[in-house]
């Protein structure tokens, strides 16, 4: 697993971004409550003042090994149009087939977003959401490039009644380790969530990035999941995501949501 390759998938996470809804706080739809799938978009924006608390622990495998990491996430609505968003991975562990095994502290990613646009019912006119990301070098040797990243992104989303659609887009700077020289990259994500229900959805997400160097070609992967939630209360949501992608990596992923 490639750390340009990690951070692609990671952008729901994202990064990203990420591919990644506060269902405790002000959001009718409960089966996208998981804060690692589009975090930054407008379905996340709340109430000023609210915070949400997303705690997973997840298991990866592809062609090339095996990884297990511990993440956590929290977010603040500064103002009804404004976020912060905070994702810490403390525990990261990789076991490349053929290759000995790293374990360690993984890096840190801290994003602030604002709505520039609110997603109107009325119309198809969809929302806006500008942001700024960065990542803090906090891993450990190996599980890292040690440099600060950073990056702008752009998100449009449309909710209809059951479907929600978005399109995120990135520019990313990568600061190089030593002997490598990273170009920076623009990256994508096509994704839309279905709620069969008040406690299950299925996803689809194609996402990409331009050649991460000299000599790499560009990459483009599509995700097709489910994700189920549980043990409800007011305040909390526990879930799971299960996750395959047409690079052959199978993902499970288990968390629980607090939202206050």
């Amino acid at each position: 697993m490639s750390w340009h390759a990690s951070s692609v998938r990671k952008k729901r996470v994202t990064a990203l971004c990420l591919t990644l809804a506060l269902v405790a706080v002000t959001w009718p739809s409960p089966a996208l409550s998981n804060l690692a799938r589009n975090a930054a978009g407008a379905k996340n924006m709340g109430e000023s003042g609210t915070y949400v608390l997303d705690s997973a622990v997840q298991f990866e495998t592809d062609d090339e090994g095996k990884a297990w990491t511990a993440e956590l996430a929290f977010q603040l609505q500064m103002t009804d149009r404004t976020q912060l968003l905070i994702e810490a991975m403390p525990f990261l562990r990789e076991d490349p087939d053929g290759d000995a095994s790293v374990q360690g502290l993984g890096d840190t990613e801290v994003t602030v977003s604002y709505l520039l646009v609110p997603d109107d019912e009325e119309n198809l006119v969809p929302s806006f959401v500008l942001g700024a990301k960065a990542k803090l070098p906090t891993a450990a040797t190996d599980l890292g490039t040690g440099k600060l990243d950073y990056s702008g992104l752009a998100i449009l989303g449309k909710e209809f009644e059951v479907l929600d659609v978005e399109l995120e887009l990135e520019y990313a700077t990568f600061g190089s380790p030593s002997g490598m020289a990273l170009d920076d990259q623009f990256l994508y994500s096509i994704s839309a969530d279905y709620s069969v229900s008040d406690l299950l959805s299925v996803f689809a997400e194609l996402a990409g990035n331009s050649a991460p160097a000299a000599g790499e070609s560009r990459s483009d992967v599509g995700t097709f999941g489910v994700e189920t939630d549980f043990l409800q209360t007011e305040t909390a949501t526990s879930y799971a995501t299960f996750e395959f992608d047409t690079e052959r990596t199978a993902t499970v992923r288990v968390g629980l949501e607090l939202a206050w």
